[in-house]
Protein backbone atom coordinates (compact mmCIF):
# COMPACT_ATOMS: atom_id res chain seq x y z
CA UNK A 1 0.00 0.00 0.00
CA UNK A 2 1.48 3.44 -0.95
CA UNK A 3 2.24 6.47 0.71
CA UNK A 4 -0.91 8.79 -0.65
CA UNK A 5 -3.53 5.62 0.02
CA UNK A 6 -2.83 4.82 3.28
CA UNK A 7 -2.65 9.04 4.00
CA UNK A 8 -6.91 8.75 2.51
CA UNK A 9 -7.08 5.84 4.76
CA UNK A 10 -6.55 7.65 7.95
CA UNK A 11 -8.03 10.31 6.69
CA UNK A 12 -11.47 8.49 5.99
CA UNK A 13 -11.35 6.68 9.57
CA UNK A 14 -10.63 9.81 11.11
CA UNK A 15 -13.69 11.46 9.17
CA UNK A 16 -15.75 8.15 10.51
CA UNK A 17 -14.95 9.03 14.10
CA UNK A 18 -14.57 12.69 14.24
CA UNK A 19 -18.40 13.04 12.49
CA UNK A 20 -20.21 10.83 14.60
CA UNK A 21 -23.66 10.44 13.52
CA UNK A 22 -23.75 13.34 11.44
CA UNK A 23 -26.23 13.28 8.08
CA UNK A 24 -25.96 17.11 6.79
CA UNK A 25 -24.44 17.50 3.30
CA UNK A 26 -20.92 17.72 1.97
CA UNK A 27 -20.74 20.58 -1.13
CA UNK A 28 -18.41 17.83 -2.74
CA UNK A 29 -21.09 14.55 -2.70
CA UNK A 30 -23.70 14.33 -5.03
CA UNK A 31 -26.60 12.34 -4.09
CA UNK A 32 -29.72 10.56 -6.09
CA UNK A 33 -32.51 8.26 -5.44
CA UNK A 34 -32.97 5.37 -7.60
CA UNK A 35 -35.66 2.17 -7.73
CA UNK A 36 -35.73 -1.15 -9.04
CA UNK A 37 -38.70 -2.48 -10.60
CA UNK A 38 -39.63 -4.76 -7.96
CA UNK A 39 -39.53 -1.45 -5.48
CA UNK A 40 -36.12 -1.47 -3.70
CA UNK A 41 -35.12 2.36 -3.00
CA UNK A 42 -31.38 2.89 -2.41
CA UNK A 43 -29.44 5.92 -2.50
CA UNK A 44 -26.29 6.71 -4.85
CA UNK A 45 -23.21 8.61 -3.22
CA UNK A 46 -20.85 10.47 -5.81
CA UNK A 47 -18.37 12.65 -5.37
CA UNK A 48 -18.73 15.34 -8.10
CA UNK A 49 -16.18 14.91 -10.26
CA UNK A 50 -14.08 11.69 -9.22
CA UNK A 51 -15.54 8.35 -9.72
CA UNK A 52 -12.74 5.77 -8.60
CA UNK A 53 -14.16 2.74 -7.46
CA UNK A 54 -17.86 1.62 -6.77
CA UNK A 55 -19.41 -0.40 -3.84
CA UNK A 56 -22.53 -1.17 -2.22
CA UNK A 57 -22.89 -0.49 1.47
CA UNK A 58 -25.72 -3.10 3.54
CA UNK A 59 -27.01 -1.87 6.90
CA UNK A 60 -27.92 -4.54 9.10
CA UNK A 61 -31.20 -4.85 11.28
CA UNK A 62 -32.53 -1.22 11.40
CA UNK A 63 -35.54 0.01 10.48
CA UNK A 64 -34.21 2.94 9.13
CA UNK A 65 -32.16 0.40 6.45
CA UNK A 66 -30.15 2.68 4.39
CA UNK A 67 -31.52 6.17 5.98
CA UNK A 68 -29.41 4.69 8.98
CA UNK A 69 -27.82 8.18 10.13
CA UNK A 70 -23.98 6.41 10.88
CA UNK A 71 -24.49 4.80 7.49
CA UNK A 72 -25.17 7.82 5.40
CA UNK A 73 -22.60 9.52 7.24
CA UNK A 74 -19.60 6.19 5.98
CA UNK A 75 -21.51 6.87 2.44
CA UNK A 76 -20.86 10.33 2.46
CA UNK A 77 -17.36 9.72 3.34
CA UNK A 78 -16.48 7.11 0.89
CA UNK A 79 -18.09 9.89 -1.96
CA UNK A 80 -15.69 12.40 -0.08
CA UNK A 81 -12.85 10.71 -0.99
CA UNK A 82 -14.12 9.86 -5.09
CA UNK A 83 -15.59 6.09 -3.89
CA UNK A 84 -19.09 6.25 -5.23
CA UNK A 85 -21.50 4.26 -2.79
CA UNK A 86 -24.51 2.81 -3.18
CA UNK A 87 -26.75 2.55 0.21
CA UNK A 88 -29.81 0.22 -0.46
CA UNK A 89 -32.97 -0.37 1.67
CA UNK A 90 -33.15 -4.54 2.21
CA UNK A 91 -36.78 -5.35 3.13
CA UNK A 92 -36.43 -7.67 5.52
CA UNK A 93 -33.64 -6.18 7.35
CA UNK A 94 -35.58 -2.95 7.33
CA UNK A 95 -38.42 -4.42 8.77
CA UNK A 96 -36.15 -6.66 11.97
CA UNK A 97 -37.48 -10.13 9.82
CA UNK A 98 -35.34 -13.05 8.68
CA UNK A 99 -36.53 -13.46 4.95
CA UNK A 100 -34.24 -15.47 2.14
CA UNK A 101 -36.04 -12.88 -0.42
CA UNK A 102 -33.34 -10.29 0.67
CA UNK A 103 -30.79 -12.08 -0.86
CA UNK A 104 -32.63 -12.03 -4.41
CA UNK A 105 -32.85 -8.50 -3.97
CA UNK A 106 -29.24 -7.67 -3.16
CA UNK A 107 -28.01 -10.07 -5.26
CA UNK A 108 -30.54 -7.73 -8.47
CA UNK A 109 -29.12 -4.53 -6.72
CA UNK A 110 -25.63 -5.55 -7.02
CA UNK A 111 -26.41 -6.33 -11.10
CA UNK A 112 -28.05 -3.31 -11.12
CA UNK A 113 -25.29 -1.25 -10.16
CA UNK A 114 -22.92 -2.92 -12.50
CA UNK A 115 -24.85 -2.76 -15.07
CA UNK A 116 -25.41 1.04 -14.50
CA UNK A 117 -22.12 2.15 -13.73
CA UNK A 118 -20.23 -0.14 -15.79
CA UNK A 119 -18.00 -0.74 -13.66
CA UNK A 120 -17.31 -3.91 -10.87
CA UNK A 121 -19.15 -3.40 -7.68
CA UNK A 122 -17.82 -4.22 -3.80
CA UNK A 123 -19.71 -5.16 -1.55
CA UNK A 124 -19.29 -3.80 2.04
CA UNK A 125 -21.76 -4.96 5.07
CA UNK A 126 -22.18 -4.13 8.35
CA UNK A 127 -23.88 -7.09 10.63
CA UNK A 128 -25.76 -9.15 9.72
CA UNK A 129 -25.78 -7.39 6.14
CA UNK A 130 -22.50 -8.36 6.06
CA UNK A 131 -23.59 -12.11 6.42
CA UNK A 132 -25.70 -11.41 3.69
CA UNK A 133 -23.01 -9.63 1.08
CA UNK A 134 -20.96 -12.72 1.78
CA UNK A 135 -23.70 -15.52 0.62
CA UNK A 136 -24.39 -13.52 -2.71
CA UNK A 137 -21.08 -12.65 -3.57
CA UNK A 138 -21.31 -16.39 -4.34
CA UNK A 139 -24.32 -16.76 -6.47
CA UNK A 140 -23.67 -17.07 -10.04
CA UNK A 141 -25.43 -13.41 -11.27
CA UNK A 142 -23.76 -11.74 -8.46
CA UNK A 143 -20.34 -13.20 -8.58
CA UNK A 144 -18.60 -12.09 -12.23
CA UNK A 145 -19.25 -8.32 -10.77
CA UNK A 146 -17.87 -8.14 -7.30
CA UNK A 147 -14.13 -8.02 -6.77
CA UNK A 148 -13.71 -7.84 -3.20
CA UNK A 149 -16.32 -8.29 0.26
CA UNK A 150 -16.01 -6.33 2.85
CA UNK A 151 -17.60 -7.49 6.70
CA UNK A 152 -18.19 -6.08 9.42
CA UNK A 153 -19.34 -7.86 12.89
CA UNK A 154 -20.75 -10.44 10.24
CA UNK A 155 -21.68 -13.61 11.45
CA UNK A 156 -21.12 -17.43 10.63
CA UNK A 157 -24.37 -19.32 11.69
CA UNK A 158 -27.27 -17.17 12.04
CA UNK A 159 -28.85 -20.24 14.10
CA UNK A 160 -25.80 -20.07 16.37
CA UNK A 161 -26.55 -16.51 17.28
CA UNK A 162 -30.18 -16.43 17.73
CA UNK A 163 -29.88 -18.83 20.04
CA UNK A 164 -26.79 -17.21 21.37
CA UNK A 165 -29.75 -14.37 22.37
CA UNK A 166 -32.42 -16.89 23.94
CA UNK A 167 -29.64 -18.25 26.02
CA UNK A 168 -28.89 -14.36 27.42
CA UNK A 169 -31.80 -14.09 28.76
CA UNK A 170 -31.28 -16.13 31.70
CA UNK A 171 -28.12 -13.63 31.87
CA UNK A 172 -28.39 -10.30 33.48
CA UNK A 173 -26.53 -7.41 32.14
CA UNK A 174 -23.04 -6.62 33.93
CA UNK A 175 -23.11 -2.70 32.75
CA UNK A 176 -24.66 0.11 30.77
CA UNK A 177 -23.29 -1.46 26.99
CA UNK A 178 -24.76 -4.38 27.56
CA UNK A 179 -27.83 -3.19 28.86
CA UNK A 180 -28.16 -0.91 25.67
CA UNK A 181 -27.39 -4.04 23.22
CA UNK A 182 -29.75 -6.45 24.85
CA UNK A 183 -32.57 -4.17 25.20
CA UNK A 184 -31.91 -3.73 21.54
CA UNK A 185 -32.07 -7.52 20.80
CA UNK A 186 -35.62 -7.95 22.81
CA UNK A 187 -37.22 -4.43 20.57
CA UNK A 188 -35.89 -5.35 17.22
CA UNK A 189 -36.92 -8.92 17.86
CA UNK A 190 -40.17 -8.29 18.84
CA UNK A 191 -40.55 -5.79 16.26
CA UNK A 192 -39.98 -8.19 13.71
CA UNK A 193 -43.38 -10.62 15.20
CA UNK A 194 -45.18 -7.16 15.74
CA UNK A 195 -48.42 -9.07 13.14
CA UNK A 196 -48.11 -12.25 15.38
CA UNK A 197 -48.06 -10.62 19.18
CA UNK A 198 -51.22 -8.85 21.02
CA UNK A 199 -49.36 -5.25 21.68
CA UNK A 200 -52.18 -2.45 21.34
CA UNK A 201 -50.84 -0.50 18.27
CA UNK A 202 -49.85 2.18 20.32
CA UNK A 203 -47.18 0.52 21.72
CA UNK A 204 -45.57 -0.50 18.20
CA UNK A 205 -45.47 3.23 17.81
CA UNK A 206 -43.66 3.60 20.34
CA UNK A 207 -41.28 0.89 19.60
CA UNK A 208 -40.59 1.79 16.28
CA UNK A 209 -39.58 5.90 17.11
CA UNK A 210 -37.78 4.02 19.39
CA UNK A 211 -35.89 1.52 17.48
CA UNK A 212 -35.51 4.91 14.56
CA UNK A 213 -33.78 6.57 17.39
CA UNK A 214 -32.28 4.19 19.33
CA UNK A 215 -28.29 4.06 17.97
CA UNK A 216 -28.40 8.02 17.25
CA UNK A 217 -30.40 9.77 19.64
CA UNK A 218 -32.44 8.00 21.89
CA UNK A 219 -31.02 7.94 25.35
CA UNK A 220 -30.27 5.19 27.53
CA UNK A 221 -32.50 6.23 30.53
CA UNK A 222 -35.46 6.34 27.38
CA UNK A 223 -34.61 2.90 26.60
CA UNK A 224 -34.34 1.81 29.65
CA UNK A 225 -37.89 2.73 30.39
CA UNK A 226 -39.60 1.13 27.58
CA UNK A 227 -37.41 -2.04 28.57
CA UNK A 228 -39.40 -1.83 32.31
CA UNK A 229 -42.56 -1.16 30.42
CA UNK A 230 -42.83 -3.37 28.31
CA UNK A 231 -40.17 -5.64 28.13
CA UNK A 232 -39.04 -7.04 31.85
CA UNK A 233 -42.03 -9.46 32.35
CA UNK A 234 -42.69 -10.26 28.75
CA UNK A 235 -42.54 -14.09 28.70
CA UNK A 236 -39.26 -14.88 27.42
CA UNK A 237 -40.31 -18.15 25.13
CA UNK A 238 -41.30 -14.79 22.60
CA UNK A 239 -37.62 -14.85 22.03
CA UNK A 240 -36.91 -18.61 21.61
CA UNK A 241 -39.42 -18.88 18.29
CA UNK A 242 -36.70 -18.66 15.88
CA UNK A 243 -37.34 -18.99 11.97
CA UNK A 244 -37.64 -22.14 9.76
CA UNK A 245 -34.63 -24.35 9.90
CA UNK A 246 -34.35 -24.26 6.20
CA UNK A 247 -34.67 -20.05 6.39
CA UNK A 248 -31.61 -20.02 9.00
CA UNK A 249 -29.90 -22.50 6.57
CA UNK A 250 -29.83 -20.03 3.43
CA UNK A 251 -28.94 -16.71 5.64
CA UNK A 252 -26.36 -18.27 7.27
CA UNK A 253 -23.03 -18.26 5.22
CA UNK A 254 -21.70 -21.77 7.13
CA UNK A 255 -21.39 -23.88 4.35
CA UNK A 256 -23.05 -21.35 2.02
CA UNK A 257 -19.58 -20.17 0.09
CA UNK A 258 -18.35 -22.61 -2.14
CA UNK A 259 -18.69 -20.75 -5.04
CA UNK A 260 -17.55 -17.30 -3.51
CA UNK A 261 -14.37 -16.08 -6.14
CA UNK A 262 -12.72 -13.06 -4.33
CA UNK A 263 -11.07 -11.58 -1.69
CA UNK A 264 -13.13 -11.33 1.70
CA UNK A 265 -11.87 -8.90 4.69
CA UNK A 266 -13.56 -9.65 8.12
CA UNK A 267 -12.96 -6.75 10.98
CA UNK A 268 -14.71 -7.57 13.86
CA UNK A 269 -15.45 -5.96 17.13
CA UNK A 270 -13.56 -7.95 20.29
CA UNK A 271 -16.26 -6.50 22.13
CA UNK A 272 -19.62 -7.22 19.85
CA UNK A 273 -21.89 -8.42 22.10
CA UNK A 274 -24.67 -9.03 19.24
CA UNK A 275 -22.03 -11.24 17.33
CA UNK A 276 -19.17 -12.77 19.31
CA UNK A 277 -16.04 -12.31 17.96
CA UNK A 278 -15.72 -16.50 17.74
CA UNK A 279 -18.83 -16.01 14.50
CA UNK A 280 -15.12 -13.98 12.53
CA UNK A 281 -13.21 -16.70 13.83
CA UNK A 282 -15.84 -19.74 12.02
CA UNK A 283 -15.89 -17.64 9.17
CA UNK A 284 -12.33 -17.02 8.10
CA UNK A 285 -11.86 -20.89 8.66
CA UNK A 286 -14.23 -21.48 6.40
CA UNK A 287 -12.75 -18.92 3.69
CA UNK A 288 -9.80 -20.42 4.19
CA UNK A 289 -10.91 -24.00 3.30
CA UNK A 290 -11.82 -22.81 0.15
CA UNK A 291 -10.29 -24.41 -2.86
CA UNK A 292 -9.78 -20.96 -5.17
CA UNK A 293 -7.20 -20.05 -2.43
CA UNK A 294 -7.90 -15.79 -2.30
CA UNK A 295 -6.33 -14.11 -0.08
CA UNK A 296 -8.68 -13.37 2.60
CA UNK A 297 -8.02 -11.21 5.92
CA UNK A 298 -9.20 -11.20 9.80
CA UNK A 299 -8.80 -8.23 11.72
CA UNK A 300 -10.13 -8.39 15.60
CA UNK A 301 -9.71 -4.74 16.59
CA UNK A 302 -12.03 -2.36 18.59
CA UNK A 303 -11.31 0.58 16.67
CA UNK A 304 -14.20 -0.04 14.24
CA UNK A 305 -17.54 -1.42 15.87
CA UNK A 306 -20.40 -2.07 13.05
CA UNK A 307 -20.09 1.79 10.70
CA UNK A 308 -18.74 3.46 13.96
CA UNK A 309 -14.77 3.92 14.27
CA UNK A 310 -13.41 5.38 17.77
CA UNK A 311 -9.88 5.78 19.81
CA UNK A 312 -7.58 6.72 16.57
CA UNK A 313 -4.95 7.19 19.46
CA UNK A 314 -4.07 3.36 18.84
CA UNK A 315 -1.70 3.40 16.00
CA UNK A 316 -0.56 -0.18 15.77
CA UNK A 317 -3.98 -1.21 15.54
CA UNK A 318 -4.89 2.03 13.29
CA UNK A 319 -2.29 0.77 10.50
CA UNK A 320 -3.55 -3.01 10.52
CA UNK A 321 -7.19 -1.45 10.22
CA UNK A 322 -5.77 1.23 7.99
CA UNK A 323 -4.26 -2.28 5.45
CA UNK A 324 -7.31 -4.19 5.87
CA UNK A 325 -9.71 -1.17 3.99
CA UNK A 326 -7.12 -0.96 1.64
CA UNK A 327 -9.84 -2.32 -1.25
CA UNK A 328 -12.25 0.54 0.25
CA UNK A 329 -9.50 2.81 -1.37
CA UNK A 330 -8.53 2.43 -5.14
Amino acid sequence: MGFSKFIRLQAFLARLAWGGNRTHSDPSVVEHQESLPSGTRMVIYQHYRRKLAAWVAVHGVTINGGQDPRLIHFARSMAHFGVTCVVPTIGGLASCRWEASDLDELANIVTFTADTIQQPVGLVGFSFGGSYALIVAGRSEALKHIPWVITFGAYHNLADVLEGYALNLKREPQNNAEWDETIYQRLAFLYGRRDALPFPQEVWQEAEALLKRYCSEASFEEKLRFYDRYLHDLDTEVFKRLPEPEVLNKLSPAGNLENLDCPVTLIHDRNDHAVPPAQAEHLFSELEALPNKKRHRLVLTSLLSHVSSSNLMNVPELIRLAKALSPLMP
